[in-house]
C-alpha cells in the first residue's frame, strides 16, 4: 500500500534540499556534508518516531488493538510451551518404561 502522505513529506525534504544546494553552490552544498549525516539521522528517527505512532499509513478501524494482538500471541505462546514440556514428559514416561521392560 502506497502512502501519499509520507511520500509527500519525502518529496517537500528533497525538493527543501535541491534548493538549498542550488543557493549555496557545489562548495557550499560540500560543505553541508556533515550536517547532511546528522538531518539524515533525525529524519531515521522522525520516521521510526511516526511510525510507532501510527502515522505512516491510514489506519484501519477493524484492525485489532495491539493489546488484544500481545495477549494472542502470548497466550499461544504459553500454549505451545505446555505442549513442549507435556512431549517432553511423555517422551520421558517412554523411555524409562523401556528401559524398566528390558532390564526386567
Amino acid at each position: 500500500m502506497t502512502n501519499l502522505a509520507g511520500e509527500g513529506f519525502l518529496k517537500e525534504r528533497l525538493f527543501e534540499f535541491v534548493e538549498v544546494g542550488q543557493f549555496l553552490g557545489v562548495d557550499g552544498f560540500k560543505s553541508l556534508g556533515f550536517a547532511t549525516k546528522s538531518s539524515l539521522a533525525q529524519l531515521d528517527q522522525s520516521i521510526l518516531s511516526k511510525a510507532f505512532r501510527g502515522e505512516l499509513v491510514p489506519q484501519d478501524s477493524g484492525d485489532e488493538p495491539a493489546s488484544e494482538l500481545l495477549k494472542r500471541i502470548r497466550t499461544t505462546g504459553e500454549k505451545l510451551e505446555a505442549e513442549k514440556k507435556a512431549a517432553k514428559k511423555k517422551t520421558k514416561k517412554k523411555t524409562a518404561k523401556r528401559k524398566a521392560t528390558s532390564d526386567g
